[in-house]
């Protein structure tokens, strides 16, 4: 029974953090608080004008956040770029601090991916007192914050492969199919590549990760997860077909803070 509450409490955790943003690298830190899982500073853009504009965006190394955004465009200006040039061009002819314009739209605003110079232009959503994950850091934060144990473990490791160090997560793994999901139990989907054989030798060296994902499952056929950047962490549905790996937290990591 404190088995199941525990898994209970996981997703609980998990369900808080619906609607937080998907940034790179980010590990579910507020911008400028640096109070994610491992203290990564996630900084925030303030930048006014069309040619940069970047307004309440957090930041994480060369990646920025784009709001659970829609994507409005790139080189050529359709209706809405020209209405995102008016908007940049109204607030600078004002004076105004970036800082303090107003919304573009509802609770949206206008940026880019600032470091790749790129033309395209995203409305997303304030990323100030919001907190921004990947899709293993998510895993991570909700798993470490729930019991109080460090889980710092890559999409590999949870789907029962050693890593560099010889280290795999405290985890039960399962092949496919995947019978009797619970609640808490971790997807994972990782696409291999296999790359030029130099040894002459066929082995584990020749294959490198390509994609990867993870999730939870939730029971009643759902799946929380850090999908992507135009949406979050979300609710999803489960389809068997999209995942590569399952595993299971160990009973004995399945107390709180023991």
């Amino acid at each position: 029974m404190e088995n199941e509450a525990v898994r209970l409490y996981i997703i609980a955790r998990a369900l808080l953090n619906l609607g937080s943003h998907y940034l790179n690298g980010s590990d579910g830190g507020h911008p400028g608080m640096k109070d994610g899982y491992k203290g990564r500073n996630v900084k925030l853009a303030e930048r006014g004008g069309y040619d940069e504009v970047a307004l309440h965006t957090a930041t994480w190394s060369d990646k920025s956040c784009t709001g659970r955004c829609t994507n409005v465009g790139g080189d050529e200006l359709g209706p809405k770029n020209k209405a995102v040039e008016d908007y940049c061009k109204k607030n600078l002819d004002a004076g105004l601090d970036p800082k303090i314009w107003q919304p573009f739209e509802g609770n949206l605003y206008p940026r880019r991916y600032l470091e790749k110079k790129t033309s395209t232009i995203y409305v997303g959503e304030d990323c100030r007192n919001v907190r921004h994950f990947d899709c293993i850091s998510f895993v991570n934060w909700v798993l470490g914050t729930s019991l109080q144990k460090s889980f710092q473990y890559s999409i590999v490791q949870y789907e029962g492969k050693k890593s560099g160090s010889g280290v795999i997560a405290p985890v039960k793994t399962y092949k496919a199919p995947f019978n009797d999901l619970q609640n808490a139990d971790i997807l994972t989907n990782i696409k291999w590549e296999h790359k030029d054989n130099k040894d002459g030798k066929e082995d584990d060296k020749d294959w490198v990760v390509d994609k990867q994902h993870i999730g939870f499952y939730m029971a009643g056929g759902k799946v929380i997860e850090a999908s992507g950047a135009k949406v979050g962490v979300i609710i999803s549905d489960y389809k068997q077909s999209d995942w590569t790996g399952m595993s299971r937290i160990k009973d004995s990591y399945l107390k709180f803070g023991a």
